[in-house]
């Protein structure tokens, strides 16, 4: 009879470990979907600090040139936009851009200036109001799969 009821025991205990195990394992499959969550609302305040070495060439001359820009801009919701499936609108303001180039300070382009950025809840930009400033944001900017990890 204590046999009876051991193996009985043991044969729950295995089977209840086989469903927990596959259950756990298909949880495992889904995986997680990271997106952005931004907060309604309210302003976020960024500064970004880019430096580049670059080589220039013109006419078969090669000029090495080292450049840093330091942009601060505030980034906000933008309700005004329409709104895109799976993707936010911000409205950007640049508050201040400093640039050196080869160490002689270099006249900003547009400061202050305003602009609209589209971007996937995955973090992929899908458009930019201003195409000459998409590059700090997308060094700025991290991308997720666009799938489940």
């Amino acid at each position: 009879m204590k046999k009876n009821n051991f193996i009985l025991l043991a044969v729950l205990a295995a089977v209840t470990i086989f469903f927990a195990g596959a259950a756990l394992h298909a949880q495992e499959d889904k995986g997680v979907l990271l997106e952005f969550k931004p907060a309604s609302g309210g302003s976020i305040n960024y500064i970004l600090t880019v430096d580049s070495d670059s080589m220039f060439t013109l006419y078969g001359l090669e000029k090495k040139i080292k450049q840093n820009v330091v942009t601060e801009f505030t980034m906000k919701n933008d309700p005004a936009a329409p709104p895109v499936k799976d993707a936010y609108a911000y409205a950007i303001e640049v508050l201040d851009e400093k640039i050196t180039s080869d160490g002689e300070k270099v006249e900003s382009p547009a400061n202050p200036s305003k602009l609209s950025l589209k971007l996937m809840k995955a973090g992929k930009i899908l458009a930019s109001s201003d195409p000459a400033r998409l590059q700090y944001f997308q060094d700025l900017i991290i991308s997720f799969p666009e799938k489940p990890v």
